[in-house]
């Protein structure tokens, strides 16, 4: 009889256990999302030339957040964030690893400023933004202009990284 109630006992504590697991877990999973969603933006802050507005110059709103997020990360060393950010074609030939030693060094510097000059619809899918970077190096200030190229893939835009077989 003992044994029995001992056995009992044991399942019990057992029991309450799993029942405050499943009450964590369940409480946790609440209050993560509300927790994500006051994470700061991973975004930078883009300038536009001559004043020009935002929404009247990018193709659509997704476009302009995944162009300020691949440029926050490009300079906060997420490489593997950046790295699904690429167009599909160059995920599949190029590894992380390799992709890793082209970009490392961007996180070394820091990305003061990134003003939009210009966006260009070269068609329904492709995208060319002509931009000046102003970039801290050590104690300097560079200004860099490029041409950033951005590629609509279904229904996603992604970044195309310079390519010397894909120019615009």
């Amino acid at each position: 009889m003992d044994n029995d109630r001992v056995k009992l006992n044991n399942l019990y504590k057992i029991f309450l256990k799993f029942k405050l697991c499943c009450v964590m877990t369940l409480t946790l999973s609440l209050l993560l999302p509300a927790g994500c969603a006051t994470a700061p933006a991973r975004t930078i802050q883009l300038a536009y030339q001559s004043g020009s507005e935002p929404p009247a110059v990018w193709p659509d709103n997704s476009m302009e957040k995944r162009f300020s997020e691949y440029w926050f990360n490009r300079f906060s060393g997420r490489v593997e964030d950046n790295y699904t950010a690429e167009y599909p074609y160059f995920q599949e030939r190029i590894s992380l690893s390799q992709y890793r030693g082209y970009v490392q060094h961007a996180a070394e510097n820091r990305l003061l400023k990134m003003e939009i000059q210009k966006i260009r619809n070269v068609s329904d899918y492709l995208v060319a933004v002509d931009c000046l970077a102003t970039i801290q190096v050590g104690n300097e200030q560079n200004q860099v202009s490029l041409v950033d190229r951005w590629v609509l893939v279904d229904g996603k835009w992604y970044h195309i990284i310079k390519d010397p077989l894909f120019q615009i």
